[in-house]
C-alpha cells in the first residue's frame, strides 16, 4: 500500500509538472504578451518596452523564466498580476476569492448528494423498469454534457 500511494504521489507531482510546463510554454507562445498588454496605444516606445520586458524578466531565457516562475510558485508566490488587477499579487486575489468558491463547491455537492442517493436507491429498488431508465438517461446527458455549454446554461 505504501509503494502504491508513494507512486501515486509521485506520478500525480510529475503531471502537474508537465502540466504547468505546458501551460508556461503556451503562454509565452501566443500572439502579443504581457508587455502589450501593459502599454497602452500611443505608448509603443522601443526603450520603454525592453525595460518592461527586463523588469519582468522576459529577456531572460526561458528555462530560466520557468525556474524563476516555479520556485516563485514553490514558496507561495504566484508573482503579479499584469492586466485584470493591475499591481496586486495573484496569491492574494486568489486567496480573496477561495472562501466564495468553496461555498459554491460546497453547496454544489450538497445538492449533487441530495439528488443522487435518492436516485441511486430508487434505480437499485426499480432495476430496468421507468424510474431506473428516467435516471440513467439523465446521469448520462449529464455526464455526457460539456462543462462550459452546461455553465453557459446555467
Amino acid at each position: 500500500m505504501g509503494t502504491y500511494l508513494a507512486k501515486r504521489t509521485i506520478f500525480g507531482l510529475l503531471t502537474l509538472l508537465v502540466t504547468s510546463f505546458l501551460i508556461f510554454s503556451l503562454l509565452r507562445v501566443v500572439p502579443g504578451g504581457p508587455v502589450d498588454a501593459l502599454i497602452e496605444e500611443g505608448w509603443d516606445d522601443p526603450e520603454l518596452r525592453a525595460q518592461l520586458r527586463h523588469k519582468l524578466g522576459l529577456d531572460l531565457p526561458f528555462h530560466l523564466q520557468y525556474a524563476r516562475w516555479l520556485g516563485g510558485v514553490m514558496r507561495g508566490d504566484f508573482g503579479v498580476s499584469l492586466v485584470l488587477y493591475q499591481g496586486e499579487p495573484v496569491g492574494g486575489v486568489i486567496l480573496e476569492r477561495f472562501g466564495v468558491t468553496a461555498q459554491l463547491a460546497l453547496l454544489s455537492l450538497a445538492i449533487a448528494l441530495a439528488v443522487a442517493f435518492p436516485a441511486g436507491i430508487i434505480s437499485a429498488l426499480w432495476k430496468d423498469k421507468l424510474p431506473d431508465h428516467i435516471f440513467r438517461v439523465v446521469a448520462l446527458a449529464g455526464i455526457s454534457t460539456p462543462n462550459f455549454f452546461l455553465g453557459i446554461a446555467l
